[in-house]
């Protein structure tokens, strides 16, 4: 998702945070799914500074993730 924003592959990262969206919520990651949602809007729409700020937000979610060794 970061490389298509770099890229400004708008469509693909719209195509990638759809994805996003539907993998959260089938396995339970409920914080992502808004922003998820919301970055698919941004990317839709060109609007790539509320794409940048979406992905920031996404990434702060991620971080949080902890993976069970």
């Amino acid at each position: 998702m970061q490389k298509a924003l770099e890229l400004g592959e708008l469509a693909a990262l719209a195509e990638l945070a759809h994805w996003m969206k539907g993998s959260a919520g089938t396995t339970g990651f409920q914080p992502l799914v808004t922003p998820a949602a919301e970055l698919q809007q941004a990317a839709e729409s060109g609007q790539r500074a509320d794409c940048e700020r979406l992905m920031q937000c996404l990434q702060g979610w991620i971080e949080q993730v902890e993976v069970p060794a």
